[in-house]
């Protein structure tokens, strides 16, 4: 359990150094037959310290560092969480985001199309359309 300092500590990371995203996957990829959409949460830094402390105290994620250091360059370093995990990470820290605040609203509501759980049947298309909507509205909040 992070404190509230902790908490706000890491809402002004996820503030400075943060992308909230939603990613889109397929056709074709992983075998999807239709687009599926995922959000994510992801912080860089050259500390990779900094990241392990994040990963330590969420409970989530995973990080990964850069393959190919590029000369006169440190080496980078990525901590990252998706789907459920993400939003759960957005959720802690939401009360002291400030920059990216409604960056995590339509995360929020984003990961609101996912209940019920379409198994088999596929994604309803109204429900693609509104995952697609909230992708679309997000990617224009990074520009």
């Amino acid at each position: 359990m992070m404190s509230e300092k902790e908490l706000a500590y890491l809402a002004g990371i996820i503030d400075g150094e943060g992308c909230i995203a939603i990613h889109t996957r397929g056709p074709g990829n992983r075998g999807a037959i239709t687009r599926a959409y995922v959000s994510a949460l992801k912080v860089s830094n050259n500390d990779i310290r900094l990241l392990e402390w994040i990963k330590q105290k969420t409970e989530r994620g995973t990080i990964y560092s850069e393959k190919r250091i590029r000369r006169n360059r440190r080496p980078s370093h990525s901590w990252t969480c998706s789907a459920r995990a993400s939003v759960d990470v957005l959720q802690a820290v939401y009360p002291y985001l400030v920059i990216k605040r409604e960056q995590a609203d339509l995360v929020f509501k984003f990961r609101q199309t996912f209940e019920p759980r379409y198994c088999r049947g596929g994604v309803p298309g109204d429900i693609n359309a509104a995952r697609k909507g909230y992708f679309t509205a997000l990617k224009e909040l990074h520009h």
